[in-house]
C-alpha cells in the first residue's frame, strides 16, 4: 500500500485569510476509501491529518486503534506499520529525505482553483472542480488528477477549503482514493513535535 493511501489526503479552515484558498496549517478528521487489491472490495478507514506549509504532514489511520502512521517534515520521513498480530513487532521505515509526494500535493493546493505551474483547474459545476496535474507534477507526485467537492454552489472566486466535503485522487497508475472530510480546523501554526515520530516499543526499524 503506497504511503499516500495511509496518507493522504486534508485541509481547511475557518480562520483562512480573505485572499487565501488554504490555511497555513490545519487538522482534519476524514474517512478514506479505496479498493483493496487483497480484499477485492472497497475499504473505508477513519483517520486524522495534520498539515503545515511548507512540506509538513502527519497522516494517521485511527481504526484499528494503533493504525498506520505517515509523518514527513522538511528533512525526514517516517512510515509506521503496526503488527498484524498483537505482541509481534511493528515495522518502521525511516528516510533521511523529507517533503515527500504527499506534502508536495498539499503544498501545491495553495494555488487554489486557478491554473498554475502544477495543474490546470476546471469547473465541473455543482461545486465540483477538477485539478489536472502537468507531466512534471505527475512524475514528482505520481498523481494525475484530483476532483474537489465543495458545499453548495458558490462562485469560484469565493470557494476555499472551509467548504470542502470530499476529494477524489487518481494516481498515474489509475488507482483511486477518496477522502471524505468530517471535521477540519484551520490553524496559524501547529506544534513542531506533531511532524516527528517516536517508534513504539517492540518495533523493527529500517532506514533507506
Amino acid at each position: 500500500m503506497r504511503p499516500f493511501y495511509c496518507f493522504l489526503l486534508l485541509l481547511i479552515s475557518s480562520s483562512v485569510f480573505a485572499a487565501e484558498f488554504m490555511p497555513k496549517a490545519f487538522k482534519a478528521e476524514f474517512d478514506q476509501s479505496f479498493k483493496s487489491v487483497v480484499r477485492k472490495k472497497v475499504v473505508i478507514q477513519p483517520g486524522i491529518l495534520h498539515y503545515q506549509y511548507p512540506g509538513n504532514i502527519r497522516f494517521e489511520i485511527t481504526d484499528p486503534e494503533e493504525g498506520l502512521v505517515y509523518v514527513s517534515n522538511s528533512s525526514k520521513t517516517w512510515y509506521y506499520r503496526p503488527p498484524f498480530i498483537p505482541g509481534e513487532p511493528g515495522e518502521l521505515s525511516v528516510s533521511p529525505q523529507g517533503n515527500t509526494l504527499v506534502a508536495k500535493f498539499f503544498d501545491g493546493l495553495k494555488n487554489g482553483l486557478k491554473n498554475n505551474d502544477f495543474y490546470k483547474s476546471r469547473d465541473l459545476g455543482e461545486g465540483k472542480f477538477e485539478l489536472a496535474f502537468n507531466a512534471k507534477s505527475v512524475k514528482e507526485m505520481g498523481i494525475k488528477k484530483s476532483i474537489l467537492y465543495f458545499k453548495g454552489q458558490v462562485a469560484v472566486e469565493k470557494v476555499n477549503f472551509s467548504l470542502i466535503e470530499k476529494m477524489d485522487i487518481t494516481f498515474k497508475d489509475d488507482k483511486e482514493v477518496t477522502l471524505v472530510f468530517k471535521k477540519v480546523n484551520g490553524e496559524e501554526k501547529l506544534d513542531d513535535q506533531i511532524f516527528t515520530f517516536k517508534a513504539p516499543e517492540n518495533t523493527n526499524i529500517s532506514t533507506n
